[in-house]
């Protein structure tokens, strides 16, 4: 009865998360068991964003693998046409934000060999693309005093965006790859210091028993 009930409380959890904009949930990934969240975007051109952390990071194995799939719409969760958008191995950390092409289902999926406990935020934003619907009907050259000047900085603004969310991306991968380090170097230095002790209670216990034995002798 136990087996019954896991499966359909993760499908009812999985099917809320696809008609929400945003689903902030904690996920319990079981050893060897892929586990999904859907998301349904609703339109062209969204952006996807996405981030996830590994509880207890102190433990050499709180690594985890994740795939980032594409399902069409006239396809069911198992399909085989589904696309395979982005794939991630050994993964503590990951905050990422993508477009979504075309809209419908996508589905982010975690595995690894150990138990985990993982927090998740993933949602889409589609504010810029009904921006961008808002001035399809307002067209530049309409105007007679636009110069060729402001076209191309209108061109070097959007290259100027793109670069930007560039290196926003390389910024928080350095954050997290120092977070990273941060984390290993302190229990490094627990491990140090946990041996350090055990060397000088080692030494005291010798030096206590070579005190014992040349007492035993002269007596």
């Amino acid at each position: 009865m136990k087996s019954l009930i896991k499966p359909i409380v993760t499908i009812i959890l999985l099917s809320s998360v696809q008609f929400t904009h945003s689903a902030p949930l904690t996920l319990d990934l079981l050893p060897g068991k892929p586990e999904c969240l859907y998301l349904d975007v609703p339109a062209d051109q969204c952006m996807i964003k996405y981030y996830f952390n590994v509880q207890d990071w102190l433990k050499d194995d709180e690594f985890v693998n994740y795939k980032i799939y594409y399902i069409p719409n006239n396809q069911n969760n198992k399909g085989e046409n589904q696309r395979l958008l982005i794939t991630k191995e050994n993964q503590r950390i990951g905050e990422w934000q993508f477009k979504a092409v075309t809209k419908g289902e996508y589905k982010v999926c975690y595995e690894s060999e150990s138990h985990k406990i993982i927090d998740i935020d993933i949602s889409y934003d589609c504010s810029e693309i009904m921006q961008d619907e808002e001035n399809m009907f307002e067209d530049p050259l309409a105007d007679n005093t636009i110069s060729l000047k402001k076209i191309n900085d209108l061109t070097k603004n959007n290259k100027l965006n793109e670069l930007i969310t560039g290196l926003d991306q390389q910024v928080s991968n350095l954050r997290n790859n120092l977070d990273y380090y941060k984390l290993r170097n302190s229990r490094n230095l627990k491990t140090v210091e946990s041996t350090l002790k055990r060397i000088t209670w080692f030494s005291l216990g010798n030096i206590l028993l070579i005190a014992s034995v040349c007492v035993l002798q002269i007596v």
